[in-house]
């Protein structure tokens, strides 16, 4: 196997080598491009060096540089350039150079479109071995199969697109082989080094049967991911097996190892150590004593009741699962019944609250008429029956419910004995009644008091002694 890969080796170095010497296509136009915005640019000098800068740190965190390696390096050489430019204060160059870099960039990244077009299987199978450690386990090879890659993407950029096609068949060889022998190191290669520390205990010898066995196992990992090798979850499960044979074989060697040449009595204790070994396990798992019996028939009950015990945990599971399903189902039906009570609750809520707020409406009206004065209403009505008229009484009624009005109209009539008691209430409209009600004797014609007044000694006069009659033949009447 070493032979065919030494072959398939040289057969990819001599083709591709014809590779290295391709030069970047298109270079002079793409200069050509830069000085052309070079003198139509909006920014400074320094503004262009610093983001042609900036845009060679992204193309390399993109690994530009394995895609377009051409592209890459001319565009590092024009930064340098650029460099030197700033530092001799040559403007025009600095420009010319940093759009320099910038076009060499934008090249490179369609050139790595193309790669990913044109040489998607090996790209690919490169990507897939970087992954599963190759340069860990073959660092020089996998080393060898990257620049052998970056030389066909160099192909791309110079234009030689179909040698570089052509030429990809030869390296999907040598990736292959790679592969092949990075899965065989990462997933059985533990395993052989077990069955050599096997071999140094004497397995070979002392364990044939159990050493045979993991020989043939790390033999059948090998041949699977020889054929196989795209299975990347199966070649470990595999590589698992032939590891847990090899380990066998080892820990079996030493106890043989350990038994060669024992006299009577060690076998013996032994034997005893065998026996309490199965009774741990018989006492972990509530089995009664095997003691009596066989060390083979020991194993055997152990192994019937561990089997009825994993039986009746299936059946535990089978019927915890039957009624989780049923479970599922009738909370479901309880979640939808829930669902429909919010439901009628919430429009029940809404009726609720729309009655509230026509109660708290007919309470408020009913509120206003209860605070409406009452002695409002009984002063209106006294000043009507001040007035001698019957549409003071009448508006006094209006004012007041029934009962208000019968209480307005004894008020009224007790008014032209006594006058009205003053209140916070009827106090301003008292006043504003007596103010345009009471006549101004004064005004028109003064009156004694004599007249009225027993004790006085002035005598009234004739307008007096006739408004007196007047009103004493008028309180008759009434």
């Amino acid at each position: 196997m070493k032979y065919q890969k030494m072959i398939a080796l040289f057969l990819i170095t001599v083709t591709i080598t014809g590779c290295a010497s391709q030069q970047l296509k298109n270079s002079q136009k793409l200069e050509a491009e830069a000085r052309k915005q070079a003198l139509n640019a909006t920014i400074s000098p320094q503004q262009a060096l610093e983001e042609a800068e900036e845009l060679i740190k992204q193309a390399k965190r993109e690994e530009l540089g394995m895609y377009a390696p051409l592209h890459m390096k001319a565009a590092e050489e024009a930064i340098s350039e650029a460099r030197i430019f700033m530092q001799s204060k040559n403007n025009v160059k600095l420009l010319e150079s940093s759009f320099k870099a910038r076009q060499m960039v934008l090249a490179g990244v369609k050139n790595k479109a193309l790669v990913k077009r044109k040489l998607s299987r090996s790209l690919e199978q490169f990507l897939r071995i970087r992954d599963i450690g190759a340069e860990k386990y073959f660092e020089s090879e996998f080393n060898s199969r990257k620049e052998d890659l970056t030389e066909l993407f160099s192909a791309l950029e110079s234009g030689n697109v179909a040698a570089a096609v052509s030429d990809e068949n030869a390296l999907l060889k040598s990736l292959t082989s790679l592969e092949i022998d990075t899965l065989y190191k990462k997933y059985v290669g533990l395993a052989e080094d077990v069955l050599k520390k096997a071999k140094d205990e004497k397995a070979d010898e002392l364990a044939v049967v159990t050493y045979k066995s993991a020989e043939q196992k790390i033999h059948q990992a090998g041949e699977f991911i020889k054929q196989h090798y795209l299975k990347q979850d199966e070649a470990e499960k595999a590589g698992n097996l032939a590891m847990q044979e090899a380990n066998h074989a080892y820990l079996i060697a030493k106890e043989v190892k350990a038994t060669k040449g024992m006299e009577e009595k060690q076998a013996e204790q032994r034997a005893l150590y065998i026996e309490s070994l199965l009774e741990k396990i018989a006492e972990a798992m509530n089995a009664e004593s095997g003691i009596g019996l066989t060390i083979a028939d020991q194993a055997d009950r152990l192994a019937r009741k561990a089997t009825k015990s994993s039986s009746a945990v299936s059946k535990v599971n089978s019927l915890l699962a039957g009624n989780k399903s049923e479970t599922s189902a009738a909370l479901k039906v309880i979640n939808e019944k829930l669902k429909a009570k919010e439901q009628e609750l919430l429009s029940v809520n809404n009726e609720n609250q729309s009655l509230r707020l026509q109660l708290d409406e007919a309470t408020n009206k009913l509120t206003a008429l209860q605070q409406k004065p009452v002695a409002a209403a009984a002063t209106e009505a006294g000043a009507g029956a001040e007035a001698g008229t019957e549409a003071g009484a009448e508006a006094g009624a209006e004012a007041g419910t029934e009962a208000e009005t019968e209480a307005a109209t004894e008020a009224a009539t007790e008014a032209e004995i006594k006058p009205a008691e003053k209140t916070p209430e009827n106090s301003a409209f008292i006043q504003e009644t007596n103010t345009e009600k009471k006549p101004d004797l004064k005004a028109d014609n003064e009156v004694d008091v004599a007249e009225t007044d027993p004790d006085s000694d002035k005598p009234a006069t004739k307008n007096d002694k006739n408004d007196i009659a007047e009103a004493d033949s008028k309180t008759q009447a009434e």
